[in-house]
């Protein structure tokens, strides 16, 4: 990110937006949103187009969450988006390296995907997966 980079923090809870309006105050290139990250659309005139995502949702589509804020907010073919994809926040219907398949599968379409990385023993179920932005993705514009 370097100096003078910003980080824009979607946050829809009140308690965690509370914490990461009093980290702002300490860490200055930190911009916290009080929004959905479901509906991009909502924080449109707050967030200015960006170099790169980084999402941590653990909800059930947090892949489609990820991708519709991509293809709003990113600037630039080749720009990387990273998920921190959390499994069992997917249901329990399927067994995590198969879930993982899925997110991969539906990133594929649009990134250029590194091999994705397992956080266990650290997180359970959880996995890194990303990769840099191809055009397929701003199709959605």
């Amino acid at each position: 990110m370097g100096p003078t980079g910003r980080v824009y923090a979607v946050e829809k809870s009140l308690r965690p937006f509370y914490r990461l309006s009093r980290l702002s105050a300490r860490w200055p290139n930190l911009a916290p949103v009080l929004a959905d990250a479901r509906d991009p659309e909502e924080y449109f005139d707050l967030v200015p187009a960006i170099d790169g995502v980084y999402a941590d949702v653990a909800q059930p589509d947090q892949v489609e969450i990820v991708l519709r804020n991509a293809a709003l907010y990113l600037d630039r073919q080749g720009a990387p988006i990273v998920l921190a994809l959390k499994t069992a926040s997917m249901g329990r219907e399927r067994s995590a390296a198969a879930y993982r398949a899925q997110g991969e599968e539906a990133l594929g379409a649009c990134l250029d995907l590194e091999p994705s990385v397992r956080l266990e023993p650290f997180h359970r179920g959880h996995f890194l997966l990303g990769g840099s932005a191809r055009a397929p993705l701003f199709r959605a514009r």
